[in-house]
């Protein structure tokens, strides 16, 4: 069951030769890695679009941490098998609720790196408990939220805006993703202001470094058009500071700054947990929100 809380509230030829094509149920997958200079590492993009996009016709555009997780290939052990993106999305654009849209998932580069790459600051539930361990782990891997974005907006948005039909600026382009993958897209919103004009935060971890961007937040004022936040009911620790508690007051911050039900959903998922498969189950709805006309 969702609970939504009521706020007032054509494809082209990549550079450097073709991509694999990787299965799905609908639509087109390029895979293909992405030599990163700000990142000084090769990661893996995964560009889909939907079928039947007619020629000249251009398409919204949504990024999404953890891309290796979107399309059906989901590691089963973590609750899910993957957020089933392409048919979701597939599905919405065929029923005309939302223009055509391309999904650009990013893929993380392992577990360790995520709270790296995804978060400004660390987070202690994913640190050591203690010690010259912990102390010594952060000297060597700072956070680098910072450097992944501006790989995300400097290197890989204009490569999919050369080589993909795409709508341009933050009407058109949203970005997303769930736990430490939300909280960087929720870092975007703060710390890079009118790139995005969807946002997507699916289970955010608004509650890491003892709630430093919830606390910028609340003199934060340039938000996106509109933004989409869930979260299961049965979350429990494993969403590790991540409860309803935070997404409360997330959104009293938001609906203080005037975002009314056009800009801003809110979903309770009651029995939802902190996994592939409700993210999946919320994401049809998400989408369409974000995304509608």
């Amino acid at each position: 069951m969702l609970t939504e809380i009521a706020l007032g509230a054509l494809l082209l030829p990549a550079a450097g030769g073709a991509a694999p094509r990787q299965p799905v149920r609908a639509g087109r997958l390029d895979v293909r890695p992405f030599k990163s200079r700000i990142l000084g590492a090769t990661r893996t993009i995964r560009v889909w679009t939907p079928p039947g996009l007619k020629r000249g016709e251009r398409c919204d555009v949504l990024y999404l941490n953890d891309g290796q997780n979107l399309f059906g290939d989901g590691d089963p052990e973590s609750g899910g098998g993957g957020w089933r993106v392409d048919e979701s999305v597939a599905r919405l654009v065929a029923e005309h609720v939302i223009d055509p849209l391309i999904v650009v998932g990013l893929d993380n580069a392992g577990d360790r790196a995520r709270g790296i790459d995804y978060l400004p600051l660390p987070d202690a539930f994913d640190a050591p408990p203690s010690g010259a361990a912990q102390a010594s782990r952060v000297d060597r891997d700072p956070p680098g939220g910072d450097k992944y974005l501006a790989f995300v907006i400097d290197e890989v948005m204009p490569y999919v805006n050369a080589h993909y039909p795409t709508r341009t600026g933050p009407s058109h382009t949203g970005f997303g993703g769930s736990s430490y993958g939300a909280a960087s897209a929720f870092y975007a919103v703060l710390s890079r202001p009118g790139v995005f004009g969807r946002v997507l935060l699916e289970s955010p971890s608004l509650g890491v470094a003892n709630g430093v961007m919830l606390e910028r937040a609340r003199t934060f004022t340039a938000w996106p058009e509109r933004i989409d936040i869930g979260i299961g009911s049965e979350e429990g620790r494993g969403g590790r500071g991540r409860g309803t508690t935070t997404i409360q007051t997330l959104s009293d911050i938001l609906t203080a700054d005037g975002l009314g039900a056009d800009r801003l959903r809110v979903v309770v998922q009651e029995g939802g947990r902190h996994n592939e498969a409700s993210w999946a189950a919320r994401l049809p709805d998400a989408i369409a929100f974000l995304f509608r006309h």
